[in-house]
């Protein structure tokens, strides 16, 4: 561990120092990402010690993850040019398979989870699973430092961001519409998972509608998709890619996101309030029950990813899955990778389920 404790302090030191504009990637990014990719290639080392006739599905990911671009153990000038995060980790049933045949709440299996989120740009999402992972019971002093390390490289990147998201309402405040759509769209092209200027784009180009229907727009705070004029595709569109960079991101919702419910009440109310206590707490002394209210507010918000995350925290701490969690597991990942749910319960199913662990070098 203090190996890869001394990669994430490599990786934050040997970048340039000249700072970045809007046009050019942050770069708090390159080493961000370079962090995330050498920390996902040292826990990769780790779990290749694993028996692959007991354990398929982590010997499946290591192979997707070596085409794209992954070497066990090996170190990397940078992260792969457009790693895709989504492809590799989020909605991989090959990934999924592997994370429920490690023993749940593992510190490990969280650090890699973020840590690939974070080599694909991901620095939002990164940094929730971290935050849920600093509650798990099975993290020591050095795996909570290797979190924190990360955590450091995933807020630098959202720093930039919101820096250049808050250029953009500037522009937008005063009026100049064209200018914060021009903003926001340089600082997605510099940073793609940018949640905040995505939702800064929806803004502008919901208030520029108005603007070429010879209309005056209405106020940032009576803007939004369900404002009088009906939003354009492309408005709409980036209401929802800033939802799925950063899930918790409430702006970006206007409720009617799921059948049925009001997904603002539910991230307000059920979501927001247990989430804080989890942010603010990096010693594990997060309650159960705190906890178990988290898991359910995402998942019925929708946010399985992170929904899976706290309730593999939870099964770590009672120690092994009953039949609710079992369903709560398989209804959260039917909605990401729905070809690893049948592998993934007959195996959780068995009456004493075998479970590797990372074995760090």
């Amino acid at each position: 561990m203090r190996l890869l404790l001394c990669l994430l302090f490599l990786a934050g030191v040997c970048v340039p120092v000249a700072r970045a504009n809007a046009a050019q990637a942050p770069v708090e990014l390159a080493a961000a990402q370079r962090a995330g990719w050498d920390t996902a290639a040292i826990l990769a080392q780790g779990l290749a010690a694993a028996d692959p006739r007991r354990f398929p599905g982590i010997h499946a990911w290591l192979k997707d993850y070596r085409a794209a671009g992954g070497v066990p153990g090996k170190r990397s000038a940078s992260a792969p040019a457009r790693l895709d995060a989504e492809r590799l980790v989020t909605r991989n049933a090959s990934f999924w398979r592997a994370y429920f045949e490690l023993r749940p709440g593992d510190g490990g299996t969280m650090l890699l989870h973020a840590a690939t989120l974070l080599a694909g740009g991901e620095a939002s999402r990164a940094a929730y699973v971290l935050l849920i992972a600093r509650q798990s019971p099975d993290v020591d002093k050095e795996m909570l430092e290797a979190m924190n390390a990360l955590l450091q490289h995933a807020q630098g990147v959202l720093h930039w961001g919101a820096q250049q998201a808050a250029e953009a309402a500037r522009l937008h405040d005063e009026g100049a519409h064209a200018a914060s759509i021009t903003r926001s769209r340089a600082a997605l092209e510099a940073w793609p998972a940018n949640g905040l200027a995505h939702y800064e784009l929806g803004l502008a180009l919901l208030a520029k509608q108005y603007l070429d229907g010879g209309r005056k727009p209405p106020a940032r705070s009576r803007l939004g998709i369900h404002s009088e004029l009906a939003p354009a595709v492309e408005a709409l569109a980036a209401y929802a890619r800033a939802r799925e960079h950063d899930p918790l991101l409430i702006r970006a919702y206007q409720g009617n996101e799921m059948p049925g419910a009001d997904s603002v009440l539910i991230l307000g109310k059920s979501i927001r309030p247990p989430w804080d206590i989890v942010a603010r707490d990096t010693q594990a002394g997060v309650r159960d029950e705190t906890l178990r209210a988290l898991a359910g507010g995402l998942a019925e918000a929708g946010i399985a990813e992170l929904a899976l995350a706290v309730g593999q925290v939870l099964i770590g701490r009672e120690g092994g899955y009953d039949d609710d969690d079992r369903k709560f597991m398989a209804a959260n990942l039917r909605l990401l990778a729905p070809a690893a749910v049948a592998s993934v319960l007959k195996r959780l199913g068995q009456p004493r389920p075998e479970f590797a662990r990372i074995v760090l070098p």
